[in-house]
Formats: structure tokens, sequence, C-alpha cells
């Protein structure tokens, strides 16, 4: 059952400006890192699990994938994250949304039961481990930002 929930009169509260403010960071920083990783520099520290273990971890390539769907080149992105296409639109929507919320005062409420709840956070887990499990069969951690990152 979908509602629509009237805010009060004070749309900057609740956790909407923060998932706005998160999610246009997430975006410009998609548009900014190939400016710094032109110049072989990376302000992300490397994956630590990548590092002791040498395999991808279950997000690794999903910043690459961001980047390269900020800049449309969306093969390249499903190479890297399979699941970052996904990911990115429901991103893009997330924003959208919290702007809509802020902006008209109202929320959108699905109620779903328990049942419901548990089943899409199993669909959810079982994805990213599909993801997971296609890096580490066939398509390994992905070309390389710059030399040496």
């Amino acid at each position: 059952m979908v509602q629509s929930q009237a805010l009060n009169t004070r749309r900057m509260s609740g956790p909407e400006p923060a998932m706005l403010f998160g999610g246009l960071f997430v975006l410009g920083a998609a548009y900014a890192l190939p400016a710094f990783w032109s110049r072989g520099v990376s302000p992300i520290p490397p994956c630590i699990f990548h590092q002791i273990t040498g395999q991808p971890c279950p997000m690794c390539g999903a910043t690459r994938s961001f980047v390269a769907m900020a800049h449309a080149d969306f093969g390249k992105a499903v190479y890297l994250y399979p699941l970052a296409p996904v990911l990115f639109l429901a991103m893009l929507i997330g924003i959208g949304y919290t702007a809509w919320v802020m902006v008209t005062g109202r929320r959108i409420r699905l109620h779903l039961s328990r049942r419901a709840h548990q089943n899409i956070g199993l669909i959810i887990l079982a994805l990213f481990a599909a993801n997971w499990l296609a890096k580490l069969l066939w398509l390994g951690f992905g070309p390389l930002p710059f030399p040496g990152a």
C-alpha cells in the first residue's frame, strides 16, 4: 500500500537534507575523480581487502563504474561493476525524491509486511552475491583508473 504523508512545516528536518547532500556529493565526485586520476592521484584510499587477498572485494569497481556512468560509458560501467547502472539509477531517483520531499513537504510511504521486507532484503543480498561472484569468476578487478593505482 502506498501513502503520501504530509510533513510539518520544518522541511529541513529529518533525513532528507543529508540524503540529498550525500547523493549530490557522490554524483559530483563521479564527475570530478577523472581530473585527479589523470594526474596520477587518487583521493580514495586503496581497497584493504584487495591488498591483502589479491581478489576484488564485493564493492571493487563500484567507484570506477559510477565514474563511467556519470560520463555515460555504460559498457565500461557494467564491465567494472554489473550492478552499478541499477545503483546509479537508484541514486538519481533518491536525489530527485529527497528534493521533491524538501520542496513539497510530502513523503511517500510504502507499507510492506515483515515478510515482504525480508524477501526484498534477501533479493538484494543475492544480487550483491551474484555480482561479487561474477567479479571473482569472470570479470576480475578490471582496468585501473591510472597506472600504479
